[in-house]
């Protein structure tokens, strides 16, 4: 007797248990950045034959995959796309600058009204504040700089002597350049330099950080998204409220769009922090910032030039006293490896690979930002407030890798093309500072909680920290270094109750108050060492809390430069990272190498 079997005749939960037996993969879909495809996490293809068995089972599985399965997606580098990221990263670190410069610019000439001012305080409640307290400063500078066009910090850059090839088109961008806000001058001439541009020597887009780093930015938060969203919008109510005052700043800043281009053109060069945008986008962006024809220039190959290995470092610092190049030192070529992150490739996919309804199935992302991307990543995860909106289930864990996004191996080309050529010949690795490393962490801790500003639910959204093998590291520097500052800022702040605003004529308490932890520094810092809350993470011990009171008793007669010599003695004695990894084979994650 032949007895038949039919599945469907399986009451309904023994097929739903079989489909999840059959869908549920170790590991879950990763997104393999090459193929721009889903697989599974030891890079096989995902199996769905059962869905095309009938219709039936079609029907009943199809939800299955994706709610069951989280899909990962890292950090995404395509050689065809390293153009688009390099310059994408120059011009929006252009425009945020621009942006803040023309918002300082236009409250100095009266156009920040009491109504600008309330609207602005409803979303930036300390926004106004902080720009009063700005204004001295920057007004001195621009002042000076409005005398002297040219500027002491800019005489050697803005000739070009020393170029190997000259090439026309560079005294057009002088130029171009030349009716720009004073910082941003001085930040093309650092990060896009016309001198160097026109001898081959080409610093890196890659690197390119907040451009917020004017000596007056200590006043702005430490937070990307806030005092980026504050200027963006703040601008916007400017040139509706004040058009003349904002078509001044702008004519004068671009008179080469005169009868092309409207003011409010400026407005529209915006790119969202997280958007992988279009080449003709940003090339038209390129143009109308006074930028220059640099496509080219991420995608060259770089020689080793021994002359420039004392050139470059993690900052950037101006080149003040610029060389000729002496020939090239050997068979040794580097090009950068530019990355979007793995919220703008996620985004990305979502938006184009998948439907409404398969995006309603999905139930978990995790986001692994494994290496350094492009402008300003701590800022992306907002980008993902549509998903959430049109899908209630979905959760999200962020994973930061410090060493590898946070404190990456990043160089000029030519510096690691000699770097590897001679090792022994070359310069040690960047150090950290203490400044750096907690207001590096921190941005990315506040950065995420502004996630609750576009809508994205605090418990389902975590950023976790993760530091691999560097954990005892971080943890060490969390206590001796991040938990001594909390407290020190506690005592300062109780004997000294007139910080932060106050304008104090003692000058080094300037100093003290550019170098001290923000109180939105240390609430965060909370919040990552409370364990009942999700929302922000970390794979190491962040420290305990030192008790502050003793402090205040030592320090209750501090005078200025003894407080000063406190925050300098806390944050200078730092130790370097171990060497978990080597440092070339770090460099090497970024960078591709070529031997001819």
């Amino acid at each position: 007797m032949v007895v038949t079997f039919n599945f469907l005749d399986l009451p309904a939960e023994v097929r739903e248990q079989i489909y999840r037996h059959y869908f549920q993969v170790d590991g879950g879909y990763v997104h393999h950045v090459e193929s721009d495809k889903l697989m599974t996490a030891d890079n096989h293809p995902i199996e769905l034959s059962l869905l095309y068995t009938c219709r039936t089972i079609a029907h009943e599985a199809r939800h299955v995959p994706l709610s069951l399965n989280a899909i990962e997606f890292k950090t995404r580098y395509r050689p065809e796309s390293n153009n688009l990221a390099g310059c994408f990263n120059l011009v929006a670190f252009t425009y945020q600058l621009l942006q803040s410069e023309l918002t300082t610019l236009l409250a100095i000439a009266g156009a920040m009204t009491p109504e600008i001012r309330d609207r602005l305080a409803l979303e930036f409640p300390d926004f106004s504040q902080r720009l009063a307290t700005a204004l001295p400063s920057y007004e001195d500078e621009h002042e000076y700089y409005s005398e002297n066009p040219v500027g002491d910090r800019r005489i050697s850059r803005s000739r070009s002597p020393l170029a190997d090839d000259p090439d026309p088109s560079v005294n057009h961008i002088r130029q171009l350049r030349s009716t720009l806000c004073y910082s941003t001058q001085d930040a093309l001439a650092e990060k896009a330099s016309i001198l160097y541009l026109s001898s081959g020597y080409y610093r890196g887009f890659s690197r390119l950080s907040r451009p917020y780093y004017h000596n007056w930015y200590w006043y702005w938060s430490n937070s990307f998204w806030e005092a980026e969203g504050a200027f963006s919008s703040a601008l916007k109510l400017l040139a509706e409220h004040n058009p003349a005052e904002f078509s001044r700043q702008i004519n004068t800043n671009f008179p080469q769009w005169a009868g092309t281009y409207p003011p409010d053109e400026f407005l529209n060069l915006r790119f969202e922090h997280w958007e992988i945008p279009t080449p003709e986008k940003v090339k038209h962006a390129m143009d109308l910032l006074a930028i220059g024809d640099l496509w080219h220039l991420p995608g060259i190959w770089c020689d080793a030039r021994s002359c420039c290995k004392n050139d470059d470092d993690d900052d950037m610092t101006s080149i003040n006293q610029p060389h000729r190049h002496h020939p090239v030192a050997g068979g040794i070529r580097c090009r950068e490896k530019i990355r979007f992150s793995a919220v703008a490739n996620a985004i990305q996919f979502l938006n184009t690979r998948f439907s409404v309804e398969q995006r309603l199935d999905i139930r978990s992302l995790i986001l692994n930002e494994d290496l350094p991307s492009v402008n300003s990543p701590s800022a992306h995860a907002q980008g993902l407030a549509p998903f959430y909106r049109e899908n209630p289930q979905l959760r999200v864990e962020r994973r930061v890798d410090l060493m590898g996004c946070v404190f990456p191996a990043l160089a000029s080309p030519t510096h690691v093309a000699d770097r590897i050529r001679d090792p022994g010949a070359s310069p040690d690795e960047p150090e950290i500072t203490g400044g750096m490393l907690r207001s590096r962490i921190t941005q990315w801790l506040l950065d995420a909680l502004a996630v609750t500003d576009v809508g994205i639910p605090a418990e389902a959204f975590t950023l976790v920290l993760q530091a691999g093998s560097y954990k005892d590291y971080f943890a060490d520097r969390f206590q001796r270094q991040i938990q001594e500052e909390i407290a020190l800022c506690r005592a300062f702040k109780t004997i000294n109750p007139e910080y932060p605003y106050a304008r104090l004529t003692e000058p080094l308490y300037g100093s003290i108050q550019s170098t001290m932890i923000q109180e939105q520094e240390v609430d965060a810092l909370g919040i990552l060492g409370n364990d009942n809350l999700s929302i922000l993470r970390s794979d190491f011990n962040p420290g305990v809390e030192r008790e502050f009171d003793t402090l205040i008793n030592e320090t209750s007669n501090h005078d200025a430069s003894e407080w000063f010599h406190a925050w300098s003695v806390l944050l200078g004695n730092i130790d370097q990272p171990p060497h978990q990894v080597d440092y070339n084979t770090r460099l090497l994650e970024n960078f591709e190498v070529r031997t001819d």
